[in-house]
């Protein structure tokens, strides 16, 4: 079986299982990371064409395991990769989906919740040793159909509401930065808010896209930095300073 993941935290995290329970890495991993879920979708993406072309030659005679989720970047990943069976004939071949689950309940009775796959721990990953639900061809078909139908629209944004994969704008999320901005002083470290962003309305979508619209809060004129990262460190760890915002 080919199992195949969007983000590279989960293909490390599933590699270092294997390599925990066979002492070897699995050589059945195809990694997708690809910014599906932001930006220009009608472009090639060039990174994708090797492992893509591989995964093509083995997927007729070899089962496939998709690994999703509801976080706007898996969501994106598992329709664009349908889309890309399509010349292969989906009636042709046997492909299953994992969603991440809602919750989870550890040994220990503690209750987890996940926004995407590369939460889980490499320890965790014998869970769903056996999971996967197998997708008939017209599923299959209408996942690609949509794909298409967002490439077309091509949208600045894509993201997962009421559980449809839909096009967006850019500013979809700054409500939320708005509100924590204004719970902040006049000078507040930038990490915190879109930690705070992150933590308390636990959505699925990465610091790095938050980081990218707190720039443009900057560009806007609202915010100014004071500070600037140390090298090496993310570009949101510094302190900024209010400008219009109360």
């Amino acid at each position: 079986m080919l199992e195949i993941v969007f983000n590279e935290s989960v293909l490390g995290s599933m590699e270092q299982a294997a390599i925990n329970a066979t002492h070897r890495k699995p050589e059945n991993l195809f990694c997708f990371p690809l910014p599906l879920d932001r930006g220009d979708i009608q472009k090639e993406f060039a990174a994708a064409r090797e492992p893509l072309a591989a995964l093509l030659a083995q997927a007729k005679d070899t089962p496939l395991r998709i690994w999703s989720s509801d976080a706007p970047q898996e969501k994106c990943g598992l329709y664009w990769l349908v889309a890309q069976l399509e010349p292969l004939g989906w009636e042709n071949l046997d492909v299953s989906l994992v969603e991440l689950p809602a919750f989870l309940e550890r040994e220990d009775g503690v209750v987890v919740q996940y926004r995407a796959w590369g939460e889980v721990c490499p320890e965790e990953w014998s869970r769903w040793k056996t999971a996967g639900v197998r997708l008939p061809s017209p599923l299959l078909r209408a996942m690609a159909d949509r794909w298409k139908e967002l490439r077309r629209e091509n949208a600045p944004l894509r993201a997962v509401l009421n559980g449809r994969l839909v096009s967006a704008p850019e500013t979809l999320y700054d409500f939320f930065l708005f509100q924590e901005i204004a719970a902040q002083p006049e000078e507040f470290r930038e990490e915190e808010v879109i930690g705070r962003v992150l933590g308390v309305t636990q959505m699925p979508i990465s610091d790095e896209f938050l980081a990218l619209r707190m720039e443009q809060l900057i560009q806007d004129g609202l915010l100014e930095a004071v500070t600037q990262p140390e090298p090496g460190k993310a570009s949101y760890r510094r302190v900024l300073r209010k400008i219009t915002l109360k």
